[in-house]
């Protein structure tokens, strides 16, 4: 009767088990079918449930339930520091200041023996490390080695420990080593002030360098890991594609929401943010920091110390069961990859210097830290002595023609110096004159992203050069349209859509292009005839021909456009003159408006005798003749001038910063005249 009793106590309890087990699944597979970021049959799912899931989800996925002690105290006693086990000896590699264990005396290169007097012979990392941890308030006793003495420390009590996610040390002057052991809510801000604190310090030498060290930090929060990634790029940087459930994709900018969640990145003045980085890595390096040293690398914003990381892809939220609080999923919800289509499943983040020993904290003899630090130094000395002579070299190798060598310099320099703007920008003009299409394109989605300024306003031209080089017409004259719009009096964008005609086989529109940017040449604009004469013949070596435009043909046009040059220089010198004269006068106010509405009026005939209808030059001037009138209250001499330039600039290729000003002109003027 007993044995039947218990039996059926048994049988119950097993019962009961297995309704609960079934519960939870069901819960769970809700937030399943929701958020998994693969698709997964709900049979397959609740089969597997709840012992067997990596049969249906991946191995970062899983269902959890939590434990705690007999008085319901979670197990996070610690003491507050940081091992490395190496053999039967556990190498203490930080001691964390204000815990336990520095107030003990113990300190980093100390060699665990034993713990409560049980040698730790055999243990693995994760036994070592509960052994070390227990319930708040109990202690634990070492027995270390120290410099061949054996010492045993007085009972350590336990405490609840919350250790820092980021330490600095200034490992020299001007160089700072920042270890950021995992991403929370805390970890942006520390490194940030950390950074500002040491700017605010005149008493030392301003900062030259930073080592940020990602060894064993196996990520955290995902926009913390961005926000530290934002902080050191242009705030409309792409940081990652994020890839989520049923195909959609996104792509997350150093500027969206999940990249500031607090704020950080106008914090960091300029020269912080362009500060050299090195980052230390390991193959304990995973997800958060994989993304943030992945992202900074290919920006050319950091190099790679170490060995090739975890490779983690994958992104989990944590869902607590609402009928079942003492259990927990984590849940895939998203793959990632680089902004630029770089991935590392599978194979990891791949560093630009290997080093097999990157496990290390730091210390004088960190050999990844030594090598950081020498790098750094190679890098300033390179850039102090010879990245001036380095640039000059590429430019008389691409005068000369000599592409293949200018790349290779260009490697070169870019290898040592990844963030220099100026070698991006020639390795992909020099890339696109090869026909290396997408290489060129690479070059040159980075160069838009990183240059500010006057920098900046190169990548037009540089789009519309590197479209015709590689058979992209299409972003070509988009790419010269915008250029005219920027700058309509400047010859290079209309020469370059003049080759655009050409190789659309379209040679009227070819010539009138041309035509309107002659006059421009070598007067005061920067593009020669020399210039002109080495765009023809890139075009006509180029690799992308279109079928019927052979090389001698291209030279053909050239030696027309030179003829036609020469002529029309000759006959622009009076108004040349005449211009030089106006521009003087009008600088240094020694004309009456008188003389200079004379001038204006024989600079506009000479040019309508000589230029295409609506060139620019021709607007420019009616524009000033307008605005001469106007500044005499002369509204109906100045309203047909205004008109004439208003209606030139709308037919221009791309519209035109002048026409807000034309158009309140000539109502202005229109206006003024009915009263």
């Amino acid at each position: 009767m007993m044995r039947l009793m218990i039996s059926l106590a048994c049988l119950l309890a097993v019962n009961a088990q297995a309704v609960e087990s079934a519960s939870v699944c069901e819960e769970a597979w809700t937030w399943v079918n929701k958020e998994y970021y693969q698709p997964v049959r709900e049979s397959e799912f609740l089969k597997a449930c709840p012992d067997s899931l990596e049969k249906v989800l991946n191995k970062h996925s899983s269902l959890v339930k939590q434990e705690s002690d007999s008085e319901g105290r979670d197990y996070f006693g610690a003491i507050g520091l940081e091992f490395k086990l190496d053999g039967d000896k556990a190498k203490i590699l930080q001691v964390f200041e204000g815990f336990p264990a520095a107030k003990a005396g113990l300190k980093s290169d100390d060699q665990i023996l034993a713990i409560d007097g049980v040698a730790i012979q055999g243990l693995k990392p994760g036994d070592l490390a509960k052994r070390l941890r227990g319930q708040v308030g109990s202690t634990v006793t070492l027995t270390v080695l120290r410099s061949g003495e054996i010492l045993t420390t007085a009972p350590i009590s336990r405490r609840l420990i919350s250790l820092p996610s980021v330490t600095t040390e200034e490992i020299r002057p001007g160089f700072l080593w920042v270890r950021v052991t995992s991403f929370d809510s805390t970890t942006v801000r520390a490194v940030i002030d950390a950074l500002m604190t040491r700017r605010r310090v005149k008493e030392q030498p301003a900062l030259e360098g930073l080592v940020v060290d990602f060894r064993g930090n196996t990520g955290g929060l995902l926009n913390a890991a961005l926000e530290l990634a934002a902080a050191f790029l242009p705030e409309k940087a792409p940081l990652i594609q994020m890839h989520e459930k049923g195909g959609k994709h996104k792509t997350i900018l150093a500027n969206d929401s999940e990249s500031r969640s607090r704020g950080q990145i106008s914090r960091l003045p300029p020269e912080i943010k362009s500060l050299p980085l090195m980052v230390l890595m390991n193959r304990g390096s995973a997800a958060g920091s994989e993304i943030v040293a992945g992202v900074w690398q290919g920006y050319g914003k950091a190099r790679i110390i170490g060995m090739p990381s975890f490779g983690k892809d994958t992104i989990e939220t944590l869902h607590l069961l609402e009928k079942h609080p003492t259990y927990y999923l984590k849940l895939t919800t998203a793959s990632w990859s680089y902004f630029d289509g770089r991935q590392v499943a599978g194979q990891g983040l791949k560093p630009d210097f290997q080093l097999d020993d990157g496990s290390e904290v730091i210390k004088s003899t960190d050999p990844a830290v030594a090598l950081a630090l020498h790098v750094l130094d190679s890098r300033r000395e390179f850039v102090d002595t010879q990245l001036d002579k380095s640039l000059q070299r590429v430019k008389k190798l691409r005068d000369q023609f000599e592409h293949q060598a200018a790349i290779e310099e260009l490697n070169r320099i870019l290898a040592i110096v990844p963030d220099s703007l100026q070698a991006r920008y020639l390795r992909a003009a020099t890339l696109a004159e090869l026909g290396q299409r997408e290489g060129a394109r690479q070059d040159r989605t980075l160069f838009n992203l990183l240059a500010t300024g006057e920098s900046k306003q190169k990548i037009a031209p540089l789009n519309c050069w590197a479209g015709l080089l590689t058979g992209d017409y299409d972003m070509a004259a988009s790419a010269c349209q915008k250029a005219i719009s920027a700058k309509p009096a400047e010859a290079a964008p209309w020469i370059n859509l003049g080759h655009l005609a050409l190789m659309q086989g379209d040679e009227s529109t070819m010539w009138h292009h041309y035509r309107i940017a002659m006059p421009m040449l070598d007067s005061y604009w920067p593009i020669s005839l020399e210039d002109v004469r080495v765009d023809f013949k890139l075009l006509a070596q180029g690799a992308h021909l279109p079928k019927g435009l052979t090389a001698q043909r291209i030279q053909g046009i050239q030696a027309k456009f030179e003829k036609e040059y020469r002529s029309l220089s000759a006959a622009m010198r009076d108004m040349e003159l005449l211009t030089i004269q106006y521009m003087q006068g009008n600088v240094d106010k020694t004309l009456s408006f008188d003389e200079k509405q004379a001038l204006l009026e024989k600079i506009l005939a000479e040019e309508e005798r000589l230029l295409p209808k609506q060139h620019p030059r021709i607007l420019e001037t009616l524009t000033r003749l307008g605005i001469a009138h106007l500044k005499q209250d002369r509204f109906k001499q100045a309203l047909p001038y205004f008109q004439r330039a208003l209606d030139g600039f709308k037919a221009m290729p791309q519209p035109q910063e002048k026409l807000p000003f034309l158009e309140r002109a000539v109502k202005a003027c229109a206006l003024s005249i009915e009263k």
